[in-house]
């Protein structure tokens, strides 16, 4: 009888141990992988060009590149625009540059998440961009 529990035990000890399946991704979790990466950094201004050469082919990165591309591109209009504008108009202007950082902020999230979601106000202008 001590010969047929010695066996069990060596054939436990040398069994390949199976990895453990990964967990699935909760609801509201981050997904840290290149695409991700490339897609949040569509919203850091001018880097909105990194993933939009890096990257052209995924179609997940082209759509947070198009929302990118229009609230970068908003930016360097007020950005222009303040330069020649009248004083009284910058608090006007820093109310917009406030609402585009809350707007970025809200498409970095979303791209971590790996959710193709359209920003308010101008996602829907992203699907007229053609790249």
């Amino acid at each position: 009888m001590e010969n047929d529990s010695s066996r069990e035990q060596n054939v436990t000890e040398t069994a390949p141990s199976v990895p453990p399946a990964p967990e699935p991704a909760t609801p509201g979790s981050f997904e840290i992988t290149e695409t991700t990466i490339m897609a949040a950094l569509s919203y850091v201004g001018p880097l909105v060009i990194v993933p939009f050469l890096v990257k052209k082919g995924d179609a997940f990165v082209t759509f947070h590149v198009k929302q990118g591309l229009i609230v970068f591109g908003i930016e360097l209009v007020l950005y222009v625009l303040s330069g020649f504008m009248f004083h009284f108009i910058l608090p006007i202007f820093s109310v917009i540059n406030l609402a585009l950082l809350v707007l970025s902020i809200i498409g970095i999230i979303n791209a971590l998440q790996r959710k193709e979601k359209e920003l308010p106000f101008i996602g829907s202008y992203a699907s007229h961009i053609t790249l």
